[in-house]
């Protein structure tokens, strides 16, 4: 609790007089690299992760994700008394009396200051303390206190470099070896250190001291404070030794502490403080200099960087593809939505040309993923959210330019604009592009098996949901039996090309498992979810090739197959066990659940609609 107990401290440390900063140009300080969650990535993909878990957005207060950075590192004391918590449960609010506010924001300041006012209350709620099941407010507390802790390390990350110290009185500044009234630094303070402590010792012994000696005690209140900084390791910024085979990156902190100083890290953490510096003063034109000259300093002292990729994926944050396509395919469904009310034919083509545009942003943002990450842009669930939109987005413009019918268009703007909102959800829980466990780091694999079962995913998504379409027509407009064998015949191609694509990334999975595991089949609950999608398509295509199965029949049965594949691609996750537990996620089970619900109520109505009719026909 020592370090809890130094957050509370901290406000009670005057430290120097620092002017806000200007407009920046944060381009070049965005793509220094810092390794994070296991992966070199651009400062801008730290920040936004770190403000995300905070606050819930990628930006605050107008501020860029970056800049917000920049603040929380240069100039703390500011960064402490902005609103950056979110802290929507009322029962979380109540429990450290925070006040009731609409936009549910908190500063560091305000949580700190709540939060050690009930420690007892916190220290109850922490893992060490035995206590395994917790309510969720009480989980949203927790993870409120681990918040705060991680900004409070981010906030003292280059407190090494940073010039916190400050004599007024001359007569002191002089007996110590500094200039009076100028920032200097710890390493500095260091040096004079053995100055100070023969000045300082005298004072201590003194119950009653005078300003100037007041001000040699807050010297020393602040380095007793610092040595907490001291543990920092989140920003690792610090390359490993030129030359050193160590492919572990460190904190300026670290560096120090664990004797990896050289000449090039010296000159490195000269090159933070000049940009420290450069923010604390204000000058535009100085900090675009230092934080360029930080950028290609880093750059080119580390090993195995790739700068083009730390460039793409600056490039990527900021044009966020995979928003501008969901608002493309929102435009594109309320164009189609004109169309069905009688609308002109421009609004068609406006339709048509929106999902168009959407689907090659889409494809776009995946594209600079797998530059990104050197490799495939399906090893995480929320890759194959984005992976299988793409997909059924992409069948509905094939379709739609074969047709010419509207079928595909609705096919395309309901998939892309359903599962985007679903891809949005998983894009805020932190790094979407974090390392993979070690069996699914196989590029080979991954371009093959996982690529393979993903396109089937997709592929039995548009075969249901042109089953529904199917069925649909079949209830409102019976009459219309061209559009009905369009539909048909759609409806029967996704289906083949889904078996095709099931069947062979089943067996590609069976081998890799062979070659990892050492068997081809275990009965795992993800192996048996892909048998599933296989032995379901098998039996509804056999049954309309033999003809047992009535069209109706087949399409009630196809239409099903997006409860199959939920129930295979998020539904076994949720059995917790397997070989396969790397791809297990947590809190879908009653979306599923209202997903199979509705599902088989429509499909269930729609077929008890046509019996109904055939049945009165008769």
């Amino acid at each position: 609790m020592r370090r809890f107990l130094l957050i509370a401290l901290l406000f009670f440390l005057p430290l120097p007089a620092q002017a806000a900063a200007a407009n920046f140009d944060y381009s070049s300080f965005a793509q220094i690299p810092v390794q994070h969650e296991g992966r070199l990535k651009p400062l801008d993909s730290f920040a936004r992760d770190f403000l995300t878990m905070f606050s819930g957005h990628a930006s605050i207060d107008g501020m860029s994700a970056t800049a917000w950075l920049a603040e929380l590192l240069f100039q703390p004391d500011a960064a402490y008394d902005r609103a950056v918590f979110n802290v929507p449960n009322p029962a979380v609010q109540h429990a450290i009396d925070l006040p009731e506010r609409e936009n549910h924001r908190y500063s560091f300041a305000e949580v700190s200051k709540a939060m050690d006012a009930h420690q007892e209350l916190i220290h109850s709620l922490l893992p060490e303390q035995g206590m395994h099941t917790l309510d969720p407010a009480q989980e949203q507390l927790v993870a409120l206190y681990t918040n705060m802790l991680w900004y409070f390390e981010l906030s003292r990350s280059l407190s090494l470099v940073l010039p916190v110290f400050s004599i007024h009185d001359a007569g002191s500044a002089k007996a110590i070896g500094v200039a009076a009234d100028k920032p200097f630094t710890w390493d500095e303070m260091m040096r004079h250190r053995p100055a100070y402590l023969k000045l300082v010792k005298p004072i201590l012994d003194r119950k009653t001291t005078n300003a100037r000696e007041d001000e040699l005690l807050q010297i020393g209140l602040l380095m007793q404070h610092m040595e907490v900084d001291k543990e920092t390791r989140v920003l690792r910024v610090m390359p490993p030794l030129w030359g050193n085979d160590s492919d572990t990156w460190l904190s300026p902190w670290a560096v120090v502490q664990e004797g990896q100083g050289s000449p090039q890290s010296v000159s490195l953490l000269a090159a933070w403080r000049k940009a420290g510096e450069a923010w604390r003063s204000g000058d535009p034109m100085a900090w675009n200099t230092a934080s360029a000259e930080l950028a290609t300093q880093t750059m080119t002292g580390a090993q195995d960087i790739r700068p083009a990729a730390l460039k793409a994926e600056y490039l990527y944050n900021r044009a966020d593809f995979f928003t501008l396509s969901l608002v493309l395919y929102v435009g594109a469904f309320l164009a189609l939505l004109a169309v069905g009310a009688g609308g002109p034919v421009m609004f068609y083509r406006a339709s048509f040309s929106m999902l168009t545009l959407g689907a090659a942003l889409h494809f776009l943002g995946l594209a600079l993923r797998i530059y990104i990450m050197d490799r495939p842009p399906v090893g995480t669930l929320y890759e194959s959210i984005l992976f299988v939109g793409l997909i059924a987005v992409t069948s509905g413009l094939i379709i739609e330019w074969k047709t010419r019918q509207g079928l595909g268009l609705v096919l395309g703007v309901l998939t892309g604009t359903v599962l985007q909102f679903i891809g949005l959800k998983y894009a805020g829980e932190g790094d979407s592009m974090g390392m993979l466990v070690a069996v699914l780091n196989t590029n080979f694999w991954l371009a093959t098996h996982v690529v393979a079962i993903t396109i089937a995913y997709g592929c039995c998504i548009v075969a249901g949901l042109l089953a529904h379409l199917w069925l649909l027509q079949k209830v409102a407009t019976p009459d219309e039996r061209l559009r009905l064998e369009l539909t048909a015949k759609s409806m029967l191609g996704a289906a083949l090309v889904a078996l095709l694509f099931a069947m062979t990334g089943t067996i590609l999975g069976g081998i890799w498992a062979d070659q990892s595991w050492g068997r081809f089949w275990g009965w795992d609950p993800k192996e048996n979810g892909a048998l599933l999608i296989v032995l379901w398509l098998l039996w509804l295509l056999h049954g309309r090739l033999s003809g047992l199965l009535t069209p109706v029949r087949f399409a009630l049965g196809l239409a099903l197959t997006t409860v199959v594949v939920a129930l295979s691609w998020f539904g076994v996750n949720l059995l917790g066990v397997g070989l396969h537990s790397y791809g297990f996620t947590t809190g879908i089970a009653l979306n599923l659940g209202l997903f199979v619900a509705v599902e088989a109520a429509i499909i269930g109505g729609l077929g008890l609609t046509l019996r109904q009719r055939e049945g009165a026909a008769a």
